[in-house]
């Protein structure tokens, strides 16, 4: 059985839903989101119509217009009559998929961000987040995304080569760790430039591949905090997988 969405795409029907209310556990989910720039649709309560968006920052409680809890801003919404209608709106639905999970929350819009280079629309957090695991009716794709662990790469014009691990990488790019030792990194790039030859490792397998940096996020809770992710955007990662998923089967 399929439903369908207001934005006309198909969903499969999921399992049985459970609800997460953990404030703590919510943001981490929502960071990892930041850390990967994630695809979501915002449904506005009011006219049931779903828009695209991708998750941009996490604001933590510090540094949030909202003063007791964290706020997230996402890319402007498309199509472009979104960006209207959630101004008036009184409550919003977001959607999205993580490790096969169906997600879904309530939310509230807050503002528009106009702080370079996070421009978009500054929404609250769920207070809780229904998941269910997607059942999966189509098989699997003849190849998967390796398991890269690390990567290296140098910034034109300076001799340091950087050794960083990845925290995740998906078919859209890489989010990139960087911890204490690295943060002259952080002072070196912005979102938008881009890094040329980048060395992706996986147990078995290597890949070079060119990418632009989208977002770096510092990172608030969990074991990594105060450290940040770079998120790496890189169409080459596509087409590289294939390759090197190839030579992990030849060498398994």
């Amino acid at each position: 059985m399929r439903t369908m969405n207001s934005g006309g795409g198909a969903m499969e029907e999921n399992e049985s839903w459970g609800v997460v209310k953990d404030r703590h556990k919510i943001q981490e989910i929502f960071e990892r989101m930041v850390s990967k720039n994630m695809e979501l649709k915002i449904l506005i309560d009011e006219v049931d119509v779903r828009f695209m968006s991708r998750a941009l920052r996490l604001n933590p409680e510090e540094i949030s217009s909202l003063g007791s809890e964290p706020e997230l801003i996402v890319e402007k919404l498309f199509p472009d009559m979104g960006n209207s209608l959630i101004q008036s709106s009184s409550q919003i639905t977001l959607e999205f998929t993580i490790k096969d999970h169906f997600c879904r929350g309530k939310a509230k819009y807050v503002g528009v961000s106009s702080e370079y280079p996070y421009f978009g629309i500054m929404i609250t957090l769920p207070r809780a987040l229904e998941l269910a695991k997607e059942r999966r009716r189509e098989k699997r794709r003849t190849y998967d995304m390796p398991d890269f662990v690390s990567v290296e790469f140098s910034i034109m014009g300076k001799g340091k080569v950087y050794d960083l691990g990845v925290m995740d990488c998906s078919m859209h790019g890489l989010g990139i760790l960087i911890t204490k030792k690295d943060f002259d990194l952080v002072r070196l790039v912005k979102p938008g430039d881009r890094i040329r030859d980048i060395v992706l490792y996986s147990e078995n397998a290597m890949i070079k591949v060119d990418g632009v940096v989208r977002h770096l996020t510092k990172m608030s809770t969990g074991k990594y905090r105060d450290s940040y992710v770079m998120g790496i955007e890189s169409p080459e990662v596509i087409e590289n997988c294939k390759i090197a998923s190839q030579q992990e089967d030849n060498n398994s």
